[in-house]
């Protein structure tokens, strides 16, 4: 009787928990956060989506750089059902970055094997309330590094069930889920999906939601990183958000800022916390919204840990990707008016913001703001361990320290290499942790603490302390490690890389 009881308490706490946005340990969802892309150094970046259901569906990729989370490419991939979508980041001559592809499944724009080369158009223009302009480099090798989401944006279907027949132009029948569909390994017709886009056309119209459905999940995706000449391939898995929206159907142009990871619905969040299911909603707030606040919630951790490598005989390297992926919404703040556009209001969990000036007027005290450069620093401390448990005499820090002498990572996207062996050839976002000289071991594990008391949220707007306290920052990433053999035989490539998946502590009072 004891066990039926638990057993329906269990159940009643999950059934309670339905349509909370999560980070689906099972890998599956209908975002998919990869947390970095490089072409740097002459390594390739290859991503996928794969989905594993029998509809048809939407996604929006959009392609955003390392400092300030800008946009620097987006469009829709329409996926077959059971289809996976593959392209390559690779390196635009000696500055940019472009994507291209080989894969037969639509994209609008098309993304051809030539390739579409990485804009800077959000990052740049003068200082101001309408300008991209951020206070940071505005080149387009600012472009090389970042992170990516990919967003589900709803189920394909047709209107009418007759034969499937491709009409452009107005698009009668509309029948986006037959044109998106393989046969034979070639979509029916993409060209109609980008007809459907015309200015008098269906979705271009402004009717986006005609023959696509809710959100279903389903999906997953990943990158692998390759450097040819080096010999060295990485993969990681991408963080997979379920139950991001289950209440409206979120198809959107090429090109549209939304949906982005303020767009879950409802606004809710689960997570698990000392083995119990946590389901939390999160008050309205216009800035920055409920929805974003519960996907924070997903990802907020006090701590990060995985393991590190620097051993002379292996010529071992070591490179841990940390990324905020909810950051941006969260820190800039372009010049406008009233508290809105107040570059010195911190939003939580949060502590600095990232300017990039502008002006707050006032009858008796206009305020302008110079922009800010250095990117949003949040303080961190650093714990090494050996494979002994012993942790070194010196203090751990970085190197180059940013202003204030404090450890702190100053981006979206953040590369840590360890004894600058710089596994992933990261230039822009990067940061180097030099293992003390006292420490006579090179293999261990590091701890990395968002050790601001301000590093926390709370589920009601309102002065602290107000409803649950979630601690920490929103964050996702993984280790990188690079060996090579010199003990085999001469000419033979005898080089390999690891990848491992950070793991988390959580904190919620």
């Amino acid at each position: 009787m004891k066990k039926k009881l638990l057993t329906t308490a269990v159940l009643a706490a999950i059934a309670g928990t339905a349509g909370a946005v999560n980070v689906n340990p099972d890998g599956l969802g209908q975002v998919a956060l990869i947390p970095y892309y490089t072409v740097q150094g002459g390594t390739d970046t290859y991503i996928y989506v794969t989905n594993t259901t029998a509809n048809g569906k939407v996604v929006k990729v959009r392609i955003l750089e390392g400092k300030n989370s800008r946009e620097v490419l987006d469009f829709n991939v329409y996926l077959s059902r059971n289809d996976i979508w593959t392209a390559a980041i690779t390196a635009d001559g000696t500055t940019g970055a472009k994507i291209l592809t080989n894969d037969k499944t639509c994209t609008v724009p098309t993304v051809t094997s030539a390739g579409v080369a990485f804009r800077n158009f959000q990052y740049t223009g003068p200082t101001g309330p309408t300008s991209g302009f951020d206070g940071e480099d505005t080149s387009l090798a600012r472009t090389r590094e970042g992170h990516i989401e990919i967003i589900e944006m709803g189920t394909l279907s047709d209107s009418l069930d007759a034969s499937g027949t491709a009409v452009a132009g107005n698009q009668t029948p509309f029948k986006p889920n037959a044109w998106a569909t393989h046969t034979n390994g070639v979509p029916f017709s993409c060209t109609n999906l980008i007809n459907a886009w015309g200015a008098t056309a269906t979705w271009g119209g402004g009717a986006t939601a005609t023959s696509v459905g809710l959100n279903s999940g389903g999906l997953y995706s990943g990158a692998f990183y390759i450097n040819g000449a080096g010999g060295t391939g990485n993969q990681v898995n991408a963080t997979m958000l379920d139950s991001f929206n289950t209440n409206i159907v979120l198809h959107s142009g090429p090109g549209d800022l939304l949906p982005n990871l303020t767009s879950a619905a409802p606004p809710t969040s689960v997570v698990f916390n000392n083995g119990a299911a946590v389901s939390q909603s999160w008050a309205a707030a216009p800035i920055p919204s409920a929805g974003l606040n519960a996907v924070t919630a997903t990802m907020m951790h006090p701590d990060v840990l995985n393991e590190y490598t620097v051993e002379a005989g292996l010529a071992a390297s070591t490179d841990w990707v940390i990324t905020h992926p909810t950051k941006q919404l969260y820190v800039v703040h372009p010049g406008g008016t009233g508290s809105v556009g107040n570059p010195l209001v911190v939003r939580q969990p949060f502590t600095t913001n990232f300017g990039a000036g502008g002006s707050r007027p006032g009858t008796n005290n206009p305020t302008t703001f110079p922009p800010t450069t250095g990117g949003a620093c949040e303080t961190v401390s650093l714990t090494i361990y050996d494979r002994e448990e012993r942790t070194p005499t010196s203090q751990l820090d970085f190197s180059p320290q940013p202003a204030g002498g404090v450890n702190s990572l100053c981006w979206e996207t953040n590369v840590i290499t360890f004894n600058n062996t710089n596994a992933l050839k990261s230039d822009k976002l990067k940061l180097n942790v030099n293992v003390p000289t006292d420490f006579p071991e090179k293999n261990g594990w590091m701890k990395l603490t968002f050790n601001d008391p301000l590093h926390r949220m709370f589920s009601v707007q309102g002065p602290p302390p107000s409803g649950a306290r979630y601690n920490g920052l929103p964050v996702i990433g993984f280790a990188v490690e690079n060996f090579v053999n010199n003990n085999v035989t001469a000419g033979v490539l005898a080089n390999y890389g690891v990848s491992f998946d950070h793991r988390f502590t959580r904190s919620i009072q």
